[in-house]
């Protein structure tokens, strides 16, 4: 895969929507337009960040195939979102719109970019929520503790 394949919304300066720190548990997998796709399970990862357009996947682990799908386009990823407090998973299908892998310290780690596609707006707004309130109380507590 080309690195140059995949530099939408790279630079901060194209972004619309801020992005919020944040780290939400999710399961992911590739979606299936027609049939079977063999060797594609769920896989496990979290928010690196979210907005109100998409959000930033990052793992450890990518199945080989997975990682292959990955590197093409029109690639859409079905979502479980595990947002704090809340007893159902937030469903959401995301577009990649760019795909890294990095070595960070001996360990590979995979960051996706994702365009939102199809999610609740009640569970977006939620997410949000959410993620605003860790980064106020992250700022907070970084206050504090320079005090």
């Amino acid at each position: 895969m080309s690195e140059e394949k995949y530099q939408i919304l790279e630079e901060e300066d194209q972004r619309k929507y801020k992005r919020l720190s944040s780290s939400f548990p999710v399961e992911f997998t590739i979606v299936r337009l027609q049939g079977n796709l063999p060797g594609i399970n769920w896989e496990k990862g979290c928010t690196r960040n979210v907005s109100k357009t998409g959000l930033c996947l990052e793992t450890s682990q990518l199945s080989e195939a997975t990682m292959n799908f990955l590197s093409n386009e029109n690639i859409f990823l079905d979502l479980r979102i595990q947002v704090p407090l809340s007893p159902k998973a937030v469903k959401a299908v995301g577009e990649v719109v760019w795909f890294r892998k990095k070595k960070d310290e001996g360990q590979e780690h995979y960051y996706v970019g994702l365009h939102f596609r199809s999610i609740p707006h009640s569970s977006l707004k939620l997410m949000l929520r959410h993620a605003k309130v860790k980064s106020f109380f992250n700022l907070f507590v970084s206050k504090g503790k320079a005090s």
